[in-house]
C-alpha cells in the first residue's frame, strides 16, 4: 500500500520586500550560520500532520528565510542580489517510510536563480552528518562574499538539485530513499532581480511520498 503526496500541502508565499549535539537532527526552525554582507529579510515556517484514512502518517515542516546582499558591497549597477534558504523536516510515524521529499522555491518573473547548494547530485550509502554551505558572491560582483552554512543528518540514498527548464525559475532539491527516521534538509539558492524593477516573489513548497511498511523500511 502506498500513499503518494504530489501536491504542496505546505505552501508558503513571500515577497522579497526589504533590505547542537553532533548526533542531533536539524530542526527546520533552527537558524543557519551566516557571515558577510547579508541582511535577514522575510522568513516563515509552516508545519502540520500528514494523515491517511484518519491515521497519522508523518509530521512535516517547511521553513524559509530570505537574505539580502548589501548593494553597497557589490558593483553591479543593473541587478540586486539575495538568497532563498530552505529547511525542512519529514518525520514518518511507525509503520510508514518516507520515500521521496521535494523542497522547492519558485521565483516570479524578473527574478533569476544562480548558484545553489548542493551544487550537484549527492549519493549516500549510509547515514552521515553533512554540512551545507552556500557562498554568495553576487555573481562575481561582490567586494566581500557572504556565506550561509547549516548541518544536518543525511540518510541514504540520493539528493538531486535542479533548476526549472524552459525559463521557469524554480529551484528544487529532491531526496529519494526509504526511512522512518526524521529527515532534514537544508538548501539555498542565490537569486537576483533588476535593481530598478522591484524584488521578485517566491513560493516555497514541500512535497513528499510515503510507503506503508509494517515491518520497517
Amino acid at each position: 500500500m502506498k500513499s503518494r503526496r504530489a501536491v504542496g500541502v505546505l505552501a508558503l508565499a513571500s515577497v522579497l520586500a526589504f533590505p547542537g549535539l553532533a548526533s542531533a537532527q536539524l530542526d527546520a526552525r533552527d537558524a543557519p550560520t551566516t557571515s558577510g554582507p547579508l541582511t535577514a529579510g522575510q522568513r516563515g515556517c509552516d508545519g502540520g500532520k500528514e494523515m491517511h484514512e484518519g491515521n497519522l502518517v508523518a509530521r512535516v515542516r517547511l521553513c524559509y528565510r530570505v537574505f539580502l546582499f548589501d548593494p553597497d558591497s557589490e558593483d553591479s549597477a543593473g541587478r540586486d542580489y539575495g538568497v532563498i534558504w530552505l529547511q525542512s523536516n519529514v518525520d514518518a510515524e511507525p509503520g510508514w517510510c518516507a520515500t521521496a521529499v521535494r523542497t522547492s522555491a519558485l521565483i516570479s518573473e524578473g527574478g533569476r536563480a544562480h548558484d545553489y547548494s548542493p551544487a550537484a547530485k549527492i549519493t549516500a550509502d549510509a547515514r552521515k552528518r553533512v554540512k551545507r554551505t552556500l557562498r554568495v558572491d553576487a555573481q562575481g560582483h561582490a567586494e566581500q562574499n557572504g556565506r550561509i552554512t547549516q548541518s544536518f543528518v543525511m540518510f541514504p540514498k540520493r539528493v538531486v538539485p535542479t533548476l526549472g527548464k524552459g525559463g521557469e525559475q524554480r529551484f528544487k532539491l529532491t531526496w529519494r530513499g526509504s526511512t522512518a527516521r526524521k529527515l532534514a534538509f537544508a538548501t539555498g539558492v542565490e537569486i537576483s532581480w533588476p535593481a530598478a524593477g522591484g524584488s521578485p516573489q517566491i513560493d516555497p513548497k514541500l512535497t513528499y511520498d510515503f510507503s506503508a511498511e509494517p515491518r520497517g523500511c
